[in-house]
């Protein structure tokens, strides 16, 4: 009885170990993915910052616009929550947002050729 017992404690020791070490690896791999994350979220903020600035250049240096509405803009163009239309810059012959690059495209053609 005595052997049993202790083959019954080394068993529960060996389950405890086991469990405290997965705990221990769970602990380290949300920190790894919290740590993530939260560095993916600080660089997705400073992206749309950037994306924000230019769509707002580009609108100032009369690239094509257009209004339309939350469905038809891109997620990396941030517009204001609290309305349902927005002027973009407006790709006609793709009929879809600019870009950031075909902005750019656009209005270097258009001083090249003189139109601006």
């Amino acid at each position: 009885a005595l052997q049993e017992m202790i083959k019954e404690q080394d068993l529960i020791k060996k389950e405890h170990d086991a469990a405290f070490s997965q705990l221990t690896n769970s602990y380290d791999e949300y920190d790894t993915v919290n740590q993530l994350v939260g560095d993916l979220n600080t660089n997705v903020k400073s992206l749309r910052k950037l994306t924000t600035e230019a769509v707002n250049a580009m609108l100032d240096v009369g690239v094509p616009s257009k209004q339309k509405t939350d469905k038809d803009i891109p997620s990396y163009h941030e517009v204001a929550p609290y309305s349902k239309q927005h002027i973009i810059p407006w790709n006609d012959d793709e009929k879809r947002a600019f870009t950031p690059a075909e902005g750019i495209q656009w209005l270097a053609t258009q001083l090249k050729d003189g139109k601006t």
